[in-house]
């Protein structure tokens, strides 16, 4: 049978492209790449079966004559039962195991009612026996020529009627041709000619009818060449030839398609079926002359579509069906493309129509038979390409209609939701899956007139509310594919939006365009809320959140959107911090009032948003609280704080992962105060001191809050107390290090040494994070080191008391402080090597009364590196005052030093000379 169609196939488009050597190659080669695909699983199929019985023989001949030698020397009784005569080659009883191998249906039990004895097998058995005989064993070429007769392959030759089927094919080409060259070449009257061929035909049909009994598959194919013959007479001499009249002639082939459908239900025979209808769709392509009326074409396969239709009614002839939709629809379509003109379409509009109506009735008559299995309720490539291709064609044919499209599109919906709702009870009864297909079928329509009607505008609009429905209809009824569609016609609401180009209107949010978008996102959201109420749905899980997070993006896009076309450059920033921070107040009542648990990880956005309004504050304006930044920052770390505070906020989303969220959030708040403060003493003062003690008041009293206040939850005091502190006092650190370096002038107030607020500020600095690094030590991770923290104070304390000492030389001598300019005086130097001796002196001092050993080696490292500085510095210069003054001075020190100043004795040495004293 697919040989058959597809010799059709190639036929059907080689006429269309009027070549007869084309269609008989394409029919040629398209037979033969059927075939060839049969033949090569049939023959893979063998091979294996081969292999599998050949192990299987080796195996019993085997076990046959490795029978024990014993059993020939012994004894024989003369009154022993004789044996048992040998099996025969082909008989089933004999070897069952071999029958089952052969044919799967044959038993072993069932083979024993069929065993067969040869007679020189029974002689055989009938004459005395003197010694044990082994069973004759059938030889292995034996077995396989039985096996070869009951493959597959041997079947197929035997059975299938192959050379019948290839000869109608030929002969029915041989007829059509014979048509064609008998009105060229022989002067008998057409009429004689046709009623010849007619003749015989009927003599096809006659000896078909007389074997169907005894040859059916033979017979059955020469009626379908005998009424595919018919076909092919009666159409030629309704429209090759004038013959008939048209009234005759359709009567003529409706008699032909009734004979057709009931001789196939007769005799039960599909075969019949699809060659009487395949001929008659060849027809009028094989006797067709170009010429011909349109109408009467699509009437023709009009009526063979009728034919398959009542065939159905009777019989569940699936491939009959899509043999008919295929050639109809390819016809069809070849048509409407090389010969459609605007002016044809009242003539062929209802022929669309009517071939949608026949198949559409197909796939009703599939799903409302209760006699039928319920694999055949539904036929997708009918079910589905009936209104694709329709609606394709359809496009074709109204195009020059302004809103034919449109009218189309609503007129396919409704159709379609008609029929659901005609047979509603009765669909949902005997085929649920079948109802829900024609629905969405007529779904996809009327969304598919809202573009065609409308502006992309209105078309969003329609399509958002559509896509909620179907979103909440899809939920309550657990369908998946009303979900799918729903996300796909939410998304094309979406891109219609953004393809209208909106305009953003004369007031802020009070506009058409944001009232469209503002739809988009809140019933995006509630299609998310729809959803998350069926936890137990695999698809409801898996759409919830990309329908969640659409409706997100155009809510936040939305109102981005909106601030940045109304408001000024400055306004936007803060604009924006405001709408983000009420829509998450918003969110957040959402999650506790519903218990909507996947907006917890929205929430955390705010903070990563914040941060990056930030980061680009310079961008929107001078200072954080430009425009209402004033009301805008505040509200951001207001609502973070009220987020992050709530109790089990962070519970099931990030597990202990709520730190650094608090950490961030609380430097993030600090460093936009500290912008802030920083932008306000400048409008007042360019004095670079003044900056730097306004902006690290902040860090300041953010320690202080941190240390002395409970403003949160008392699982996270260690947190602020320890983490968030040690961040503030590295960035006050910072600030001091940077201090060391900017001029020292404290206008409006003279600058003095150690009594200025530069000076005070900065050993402030120092002396508190020592005291609080010491209160912390005990708490440390077993990580740092106490003493690390000690070396860091200890090296910003000498780059202070460094800069202290220029400082001062700049005060009292009037000298540009200028490190790089101070560092070249000899006064400068002096100074530096006379202050880094009594500093390494005093350290000498503290660790002998300490008994610090590591702390006197420091001192005299220091003491090392000024004996250093004066050989290859101060000496380069020494016949000034100022080195002079240098050298001696370091020399003095040096000495007392060595005397006053020992190196302490380790501990094991002070008790052993305790000890020591006390025994003298």
């Amino acid at each position: 049978m697919g040989m058959v169609i597809a010799v059709a196939a190639g036929l059907m488009i080689g006429f269309v492209l009027g070549e007869v050597a084309s269609a008989l190659g394409l029919a040629v080669l398209a037979g033969l790449l059927v075939k060839f695909r049969e033949l090569s699983r049939l023959v893979g199929s063998q091979q294996e079966q081969i292999a599998f019985l050949s192990k299987k023989l080796v195996s019993t001949e085997a076990d046959a004559v490795a029978a024990p030698a014993a059993d020939a020397e012994l004894p024989v009784n003369p009154n022993a039962a004789q044996p048992s005569p040998a099996p025969d080659v082909f008989s089933e009883a004999a070897t069952p195991e071999l029958a089952s191998s052969i044919d799967p249906h044959v038993k072993g039990p069932a083979a024993a009612e069929t065993t067969w004895v040869e007679p020189e097998f029974a002689a055989i058995t009938s004459r005395p026996v003197t010694a044990a005989v082994p069973p004759a064993v059938p030889s292995t070429g034996d077995k396989l020529l039985a096996l070869w007769a009951s493959s597959g392959l041997g079947k197929l030759i035997a059975r299938t009627n192959m050379i019948t089927r290839v000869g109608i094919v030929i002969l029915f080409l041989g007829v059509s041709f014979l048509v064609k060259y008998a009105s060229e070449s022989i002067s008998v009257r057409i009429e004689l000619r046709f009623l010849g061929i007619a003749a015989a035909a009927l003599v096809v049909f006659l000896l078909g009818w007389r074997l169907r009994h005894k040859r059916r598959d033979y017979a059955l194919l020469l009626q379908g060449a005998a009424v595919g013959t018919w076909y092919l007479v009666t159409f030629a001499s309704m429209k090759v030839y004038p013959i008939v009249s048209p009234s005759v002639g359709f009567l003529l082939l409706v008699g032909l398609s009734v004979f057709a459908a009931l001789m196939s239900i007769k005799q039960d025979a599909k075969s019949l079926a699809v060659f009487g209808i395949l001929g008659g769709f060849l027809a009028p392509i094989l006797a067709s002359t170009g010429s011909g009326s349109h109408v009467m074409l699509f009437s023709y396969y009009a009526i063979l579509n009728a034919g398959i239709l009542a065939i159905v009614w009777f019989k569940a002839w699936r491939a009959l069906t899509l043999m008919g939709f295929i050639f109809t629809f390819i016809i069809c379509v070849a048509w409407g493309v090389m010969r459609y003109q605007a002016d044809l379409f009242a003539s062929t509009e209802p022929f669309l129509l009517l071939f949608m109506l026949f198949y559409v009735a197909v796939v009703l008559i599939f799903g409302l038979r209760k006699r039928w299995p319920p694999h055949r309720f539904i036929d997708g490539p009918i079910l589905f390409g009936t209104p694709t291709i329709g609606f394709a064609l359809q496009a074709l044919l109204v195009e020059q209609f302004e809103y034919g499209m449109a009218w189309s599109a609503l007129g396919f919906g409704l159709f379609y939701l008609g029929i659901t709702a005609l047979w509603w009870k009765m669909l949902t009864e005997r085929a649920l899956l079948l109802r829900e297909s024609l629905t969405a079928i007529g779904v996809v329509m009327l969304t598919l007139a809202v573009p065609y009607a409308f502006d992309h505008d209105v078309t969003a609009l329609v399509w958002t509310f559509q896509g909620a429905a179907a979103i909440w209809l899809s939920a309550r009824q657990q369908r998946n594919w009303g979900g799918l569609l729903a996300l796909v016609v939410q998304v094309g609401a979406g891109v219609s939006w953004l393809l209208s180009t909106p305009a953003a209107g004369e007031h802020l949010f009070f506009n058409a365009g944001y009232a469209s978008s503002c739809a988009i996102a809140i019933v995006a959201l509630w299609s998310a809320w729809i959803l998350r109420a069926q936890p137990d749905s695999y698809w409801v899980r898996l759409l919830h959140l990309p329908v969640l997070s659409w409706g997100l993006l155009w809510w936040f896009a939305g109102g981005v959107w909106q601030m940045g076309a109304h408001l000024t450059h400055q306004q936007v920033l803060p604009a924006v911090l405001c709408f983000v921070s009420l829509s998450f107040i918003a969110l957040q009542w959402l999650r506790m009032r519903y218990h909507w648990q996947a907006l917890a990880p929205v929430l955390l956005a705010l903070l990563p948003l914040a941060v990056g309004l930030l980061l680009t504050h310079r961008y929107f304006g001078s200072h954080p609280f430009s425009s209402f930044g004033y009301i805008a920052w505040p509200l951001t770390f207001i609502t973070l704080y009220w987020l992050y505070n709530r109790p089990n906020f962070f519970s099931g989303m990030i597990g202990k992962a709520e730190e650094p969220w608090h950490l961030v959030s609380y430097l993030t708040m600090t460093i936009v105060a500290a912008l802030e403060v920083e932008w306000q003493v400048q409008q007042h003062t360019d004095v670079d001191s003044w900056h730097l003690i306004g902006v690290g008041l902040v860090p300041l009293t953010a320690i202080v809050l941190a240390l002395k206040t409970r403003l949160w939850p008392a699982r996270l005091d260690p947190l602020y107390r320890r983490s968030a502190v040690a961040i503030l006092f590295a960035m006050l650190l910072v600030s001091t290090l940077i201090g060391c370096f900017i001029q020292p002038v404290v206008d409006p107030l003279p600058y003095w040494p150690l009594l200025n607020p530069l000076d005070l500020w900065q050993v402030g600095i120092l002396v508190c994070a020592g005291l609080w690094w010491r209160s912390i030590c005990h708490a440390l991770p077993p990580a740092v080191s106490p003493i690390s923290g000690v070396r860091v104070l200890l090296g910003l304390g000498f780059i202070y008391l460094n800069t202290l000492l220029l400082r001062t030389v700049h005060a009292f001598t009037g000298v540009t402080f200028n490190i790089a300019h101070m560092l070249e005086m000899d006064l400068v130097q002096t100074c530096l090597s006379i202050f880094w001796t009594l500093l390494g002196v005093g350290l000498l001092v503290a660790a002998n009364r300490l008994l610090k050993r590591d702390l006197w080696m420091v001192g005299m490292a220091l003491i090392a590196v000024v004996v250093v500085k004066l050989l290859l510095v101060d000496l380069s210069n020494s016949g000034t005052v100022e080195r002079i003054v240098s050298f001696i001075v370091v020399g003095l020190l040096l000495l007392g030093v060595g005397y006053l100043v020992p190196l302490p004795e380790k501990p094991g040495d002070v008790e052993n000379s305790q000890h020591k004293v006390i025994g003298e």
